[in-house]
């Protein structure tokens, strides 16, 4: 076998010219007055010379050198030394300044790293596989300065990080290396991977450098040629060949794709240990079995059975009639690549209305609010992208349509469009969604995302096409090399280590890795540093939601697991037992609402959870849990999925329990009281921020009654919407608390109790850093009929401080408002509050939202002096309706909202006729309020009684009922106690 990729190629270089510039330019040894911004001279302790850079964190979050030379295009690499007292996981971002005028936003290079080590470490970070692009740099030869950060890009500086920096330089590779490819070569009793690399002579005099293997290969055996490489002239170059070797009775004992790892280092012939050695990762890997096509994601076994099946069942030969419609479709399509590339698809809005364009022509977007036409970059673009998608997407469907009529017409019209694009795909110069050539660009469309979202289906066809005859030995290699390699290789440009993107980069290599049967791109998706083990250990929080706490990337990302584990499970390597893998389908089914949609929380959309059933086939079929028949049968078995791998016939589905639960990973808590249409919902959001998916909504709250979602969080748009980031990604949009009308910062607040009870279920959680010296602490009691909210502020000064509410209908305040001219403020979403009515009001009052054709919502809100309400318009959902907002203003540094929510159908009394505040004692003395609060609710059958006092643990009275509890409800009917829940609080 053969292999063009150059994904392990790592010091590739520019120029292969003679050297002109100095080996090494040294921009500060800080032996004399520094040019660092935040940094101090210090002779403690140095790694060059008497002196080092003192940076301690807590004094300041980043340092900034401001005089480094302009051009940096002679050099491969920033190269010095870092000093740490203590390894603390503290993430630093180094960032190299390169603004371009010709581009929007920000241009730099960068590149992120965490300080997990004490004492000194050299860091050498190589310009091209190191440094990641943002946005669209000028280039190397004009960088303006350098930088070195601890906060932003989720960076959190940490108190005990203090680092020292030292012989901070720049330094020009005595060789370049390059890596054409590797080879898998089996012979009669041995199996080696031989690397393939070409050195060059980056110096101006003859040289042999010293060449060595490092890593822990326990399997393999390294093969060097010689300890040095041959004598090279200056701009020369030499290819020498590093092998990695095992013995076939070894493998006999070793599970498929095991992978070692470890480097080449190429160094120069006089260095020092301040001079790193130029490095190329070299790995080698147990090879896959030998198995006949097709292979990938099915066999020919499994390509039968479906077969019989559409004999036996109509849901089957419905949908083997239509995966055969689907290749004669695709045989009727011309066969002509676009000449560029396609661009992001959420571009496609309207640049003033945020909504969906519609495409008039392949120039003309029509904008179906406004009627705006749109045209040009990149809206053109996006139709672009939608032709690459169809040409590609019709591999797949002509692949199936072959494998299940062995029609020789789906099989030659498949390899039409593979060698198109093994003709062409090189050709297409890398553009990332913004017009630049960044980390993330792909050459078909605008992401390395999208570039392995469409490789999958690729590869499968390919696989389901490859042993019917219509390739030669020269297509194979045009559709492998051109164009399957080549996608592979643009993929590994961007290891996007945790995160959705690089599950997807995983599912396209394991796509290319298996169909191809190269066991080092197999195990890269399954076993690399950011492949599926590292993303299962590490991107799947405790309670198996994925981690950036939106279900819709939570379903995106598992659909990509999916892909990896399935290709990986046709091989013979089996995830199935995986928990954590198995708890990503469990998971969402303890969140959903009652009808099996589920809320749009950060980047989502309100969406079912029924739509997912074609992944519940397979889950199913593979884990063998009825629980996932709840899902599974949603689809009337209308997917490939059941076609292919689900099973025969699905059993009765068992009843869906749906309880209060508290999800600790994602940090979420979920109040749950009564059964199926009859249930209420609550949401409360406390967890961590979810990366850049997530929203500024710590301990905000969603609402389901009467059978649909009353109070919604608003969702998302398309990201290149304008409206997504004014209003979607802003506090106000939530049903939380604004301070000064400024969104929150990006936090994570904590679950102070969680209590599934008889007549209470509580939540209660608190956030300390969503905005500097202010703790915010709210609590959630869901009673039999009605919700109790107590939300507390405590700031170090006065605050203008709003408390948002959104839900769904009409507002109906029983008091007289006046117009507020213009919308309720001027940023940070509150411009899109609009047509406002105020009132300002002391004592407790209530107000109504009706919902047509449901009932109303009445919110009682507990009296302070000052208290000004504001009733507008807001924004919710993809669809960007109106949804009736509620801010209740008032100027503290320290206050509590204390209401209560009630839902009742149309034509029924509402319950609660007051509340307010009573008294807690202890030893016949009354608690301050800060120690200890009730609040009585008055109902028209009773009263209920919350009384919550953490840290008292000496027995309190209050409303004539003694308890030793730190929260306490009770509820009084007919002057008796029918219901009593207590809880211990450890806050």
């Amino acid at each position: 076998m053969r292999f063009g990729l150059l994904a392990l190629a790592v010091a590739l270089c520019a120029s292969l010219a003679v050297a002109q510039a100095p080996t090494t330019l040294m921009i500060e040894d800080f032996e004399a007055e520094t040019l660092w911004d935040g940094v101090i001279i210090d002779d403690a302790d140095a790694r060059v010379g008497e002196r080092s850079g003192l940076w301690e964190v807590r004094e300041t979050s980043g340092i900034f050198h401001r005089d480094v030379p302009n051009d940096w295009s002679d050099y491969n690499r920033l190269v010095f030394w870092m000093n740490s007292e203590v390894a603390n996981e503290q993430t630093l971002t180094i960032v190299a300044d390169s603004l371009n005028e010709d581009s929007e936003g920000w241009d730099y290079y960068y590149h992120h790293m965490v300080v997990d080590w004490e004492g000194w470490r050299l860091i050498a970070l190589d310009f091209e596989s190191d440094m990641r692009s943002a946005r669209n740099p000028a280039g190397w030869h004009s960088i303006n300065y350098l930088a070195i950060r601890a906060s932003g890009w989720h960076n959190t500086p940490r108190d005990d990080t203090v680092l020292r920096i030292d012989g901070v330089r720049l330094v020009r590779d005595p060789v370049s290396v390059e890596h054409p490819g590797y080879e898998g070569i089996r012979d009669d009793d041995r199996y080696r991977v031989v690397h393939r690399f070409e050195i060059t002579n980056r110096t101006d005099r003859p040289a042999s450098f010293p060449l060595a293997v490092e890593g822990d290969f326990d399997l393999f055996e390294p093969e060097l040629p010689g300890d040095h490489t041959p004598q090279i002239a200056p701009g020369e170059t030499v290819e020498i060949e590093v092998g990695l070797s095992v013995s076939l009775a070894a493998l006999e004992d070793v599970e498929p794709l095991t992978m070692e790892q470890g480097r080449l280092t190429v160094s120069a012939p006089d260095a020092d240990e301040g001079t790193p050695p130029v490095i190329a990762p070299i790995s080698a890997a147990a090879p896959l079995p030998e198995l006949e096509r097709p292979l990938l994601f099915a066999s020919a076994e499994t390509i039968e059975r479906a077969k019989q099946r559409a004999e036996r069942y109509d849901w089957a030969s419905e949908r083997l009639d239509a995966i055969v419609a689907a290749g004669d479709r695709a045989l009727d399509l011309e066969v002509e690549v676009p000449d560029e590339g396609g661009q992001w698809s959420h571009h496609y809005v309207c640049e003033d209305c945020g909504v969906r364009l519609r495409t008039q022509s392949p120039t003309e977007h029509v904008c179906t609010r406004c009627e705006k036409v749109h045209t040009g970059w990149p809206w053109d673009q996006v139709v672009i992208a939608r032709q690459h998608r169809r040409l590609t997407g019709a591999v797949e469907e002509l692949g199936l349509a072959y494998a299940f009529t062995d029609d020789l017409r789906y099989a030659e019209k498949a390899r039409e469009i593979l060698l198109a694009y093994g003709h062409r795909y090189r050709d297409f110069p890398l553009q990332d969604s913004r017009g630049g050539q960044g980390q993330s660009a792909g050459r078909l469309f605008a992401q390395t995302l999208d570039e392995s979202v469409r490789i999958i289906g690729v590869a499968w066809g390919y696989d389901l096409i490859l042993h019917s005859g219509v390739f030669t030995a020269e297509d194979r290699e045009i559709t492998e090399e051109g164009y399957l390699r080549a996608v592979v290789e643009v993929i590994l440009r961007n290891d996007r280590n945790i995160s959705n993107w690089q599950s997807w980069h995983n599912a396209g290599i394991a796509a290319v890795g298996f169909c191809l049967r190269d066991a080092e791109l197999a195990s890269l998706a399954l076993n690399g540093p950011s492949g599926l083990r590292f993303q299962l250990r590490n991107s799947v929080l405790s309670d198996g939601f994925w981690y950036e706490g939106a279900v819709d990337y939570h379903y995106y990302a598992l659909n990509a697991l999916r892909y990896t584990v399935e290709a990986a499970w046709h091989s013979g390597i089996d995830f199935y037992d995986n928990e954590v893998y198995r708890s990503l389908y469990e998971t969402p089914l303890l969140y959903v609402y009652p009808d099996l949609t589920y809320p749009a929380v950060n980047d989502s959309n309100r969406s079912s959870i029924a739509g997912r059933h074609a992944m519940y086939e397979i889950a199913h079929a593979r884990f063998g849990d009825e629980l996932f028949v709840t899902v599974a049968e949603r689809g009337n078995r209308n997917s490939l999925e059941a076609l292919l791998w689900g099973v025969d016939e699905l059993p009765p589905a068992p009843p869906l329990a749906q309880a209060s639960h508290s999800f600790d990973g994602v940090g979420v808590t979920a109040l749950r009281h009564g059964i199926e249409e009859e249930q209420t919902y609550v949401h409360m959001a406390w967890g961590p921020h979810g990366g850049g998916h997530g929203h500024p909504d710590k301990l905000s709250m969603i609402l389901w009654a009467l059978n649909t979602e009353l109070a919604p969080d608003p969702g998302r748009l398309a990201y290149g919407a304008s409206l997504h980031h004014t209003w979607y990604k802003q506090t106000i949009s939530h049903s939380t608390v604004v301070l000064d009308e400024r969104s929150q910062r990006p936090a994570e607040g904590r679950l102070l109790a969680f209590h599934d009870g008889e007549i209470a279920r509580v939540a209660r959680a608190e956030v300390d850093t969503a905005y500097p010296d202010v703790l915010m602490r709210r609590t959630l009691i869901l009673a039999d009929d009605y919700l109790l909210d107590l939300f507390d502020l405590d700031a170090s000064e006065e605050r203008v401080a709003d408390w948002a509410y959104h839900n769904i209908g009409e507002h109906a305040p029983p008091f007289d408002t006046e117009a507020l001219e213009g919308p309720l403020g001027e940023d940070h979403g509150y411009q899109h509050i609009t047509d406002v009515r105020t009132a300002t009001l002391d004592g407790t009052w209530h107000t109504d939202f009706e919902v047509e054709d449901t009932g109303r919502v009445r919110l009682t809100m507990l009296g302070e002096e000052g208290t000004r309400v504001f009733l507008g318009t807001g924004i919710t959902g993809r669809g960007i309706e109106p949804i009736p907002s509620l801010v209740v203003r008032r100027n503290a540094a320290r206050t509590n909202w204390v209401s209560t929510f009630e839902w009742r159908e149309t034509g029924a009394e509402f319950a609660i006729r007051s509340i307010e505040t009573i008294p807690v004692t202890v030893d016949g003395e009354e608690l301050a309020s800060d120690e200890a609060r009730a609040v009585r609710i008055e109902r028209s059958d009773g009263y209920d009684v919350l009384m919550i006092a953490p840290g008292i643990d000496r027995e309190k009275l209050v409303e004539g009922v003694a308890t030793d509890a730190h929260l306490c409800f009770f509820q009084v009917r007919d002057g008796e106690i029918v219901g009593l829940e207590q809880m211990h609080l450890e806050e």
